[in-house]
């Protein structure tokens, strides 16, 4: 067993590792001042609006089918089921753990959103290119990003409309319509969209396809989407921590929600899947279900502290400490999920 755990282990220690070296690289830029705030905030919004979105368009309008779909149509259930119990396990633990004055809700909220995005992206990135049962699966990576491109069409209505009113004690009304439908939201609209439509994507893809350079170009900018990321998340925890923000015990309730508990109930959800035939037989789509609910805090929470107007502090502290934390856990679990999937009795 020693033999198959170190190889695996080895694995998603080096997708761990290029994670860290891309957000060490946005944290040193941002210490010495090459890039500022009035650099990184732009750069966030040309990731959100541009190569995102172009990312997800493309690795969806070419590997979706009505086929796959079949298949892939758990992602976005399974999303809105983690964000679900994530904001159970918040809201019956945070009278044990949070002790931070007036963080109630944002506790709740950062145990039920993850970052389903771009730490997915990067993993299965990383762990497509260096496992050798997926580097058999041919477009691997394409299809990787596909999955969790599908499993934001689940994840963006929770985050925008339930996490955002409950935090901000917004009523839910026409004003949360742009966030929802935001530029990655109709990407994804677009993308499935054009998927599904054999005539309509064989103007993109596939042999002389009349705007294959529309395609491509777009192909392009997606590439941008996951350096860009990083940098931007190193340059937001690089800024260090405060102490006095927030309170131990509420990182460490959040920690053991989010990054324990969570994968934990993961594991528990795939093997249920499984026993009742509703699971794909499908590696990727298993690894997406097993990751997506193990990540980190969503870095949108600083963007909904601030349109909030309060407990920016905590929540950015609160980031630097737990997104420290899941460089331990993630490997860790990592390495269990990739066990699971090839080398348990039932894979």
């Amino acid at each position: 067993m020693t033999e198959t755990i170190l190889p695996i282990f080895g694995t998603a220690a080096s997708a761990m590792a290029k994670m860290v070296l891309l957000c060490t690289a946005g944290a040193v830029l941002v210490r010495r001042g090459i890039i500022g705030e009035n650099v990184l905030q732009p750069l966030s919004r040309l990731t959100i609006a541009l190569f995102l979105p172009s990312l997800l368009a493309t690795k969806l309008g070419e590997n979706v089918t009505v086929g796959q779909l079949r298949l892939w149509w758990l992602l976005p259930v399974s999303a809105v089921v983690y964000a679900s119990v994530g904001f159970a396990l918040g809201r019956v633990s945070r009278s044990l753990f949070c002790r931070t004055k007036g963080f109630e809700r944002f506790y709740a909220a950062s145990c039920s959103q993850g970052n389903s995005g771009y730490l997915p992206m990067i993993l299965v990135v990383t762990i497509c290119e260096l496992t050798p049962e997926f580097k058999a699966i041919p477009n691997s990576k394409d299809i990787g990003l596909a999955c969790v491109s599908l499993y934001l069409v689940g994840f963006v209505p929770t985050l925008w409309g339930c996490i955002f009113p409950y935090v901000s004690e917004h009523r839910i009304d026409r004003s949360l319509i742009p966030r929802i439908f935001n530029p990655p939201m109709v990407a994804v609209i677009i993308g499935v969209s054009i998927g599904l439509i054999p005539p309509l994507k064989g103007l993109f893809w596939g042999g002389n396809a009349p705007l294959s350079i529309v395609a491509d170009a777009a192909d392009m900018l997606g590439d941008a989407t996951i350096p860009c990321a990083m940098l931007i998340l190193g340059g937001n925890l690089s800024k260090g921590v405060d102490g006095k923000a927030i309170d131990g015990m509420t990182v460490t309730g959040v920690a053991v929600c989010r990054l324990l508990l969570m994968p934990l109930f993961a594991l528990l959800y795939v093997a249920f899947l499984r026993h009742t035939a509703l699971l794909p037989n499908d590696p990727l789509v298993v690894l997406v279900l097993l990751i997506s609910p193990s990540t980190p805090t969503a870095l949108n929470m600083v963007v909904i502290s601030q349109a909030a107007g309060r407990q920016e502090k905590a929540v950015a502290n609160l980031l630097f400490w737990i997104y420290t934390i899941s460089l331990v856990t993630l490997t860790c679990f990592v390495t269990v999920f990739l066990y699971l999937i090839f080398h348990s009795p039932a894979s």
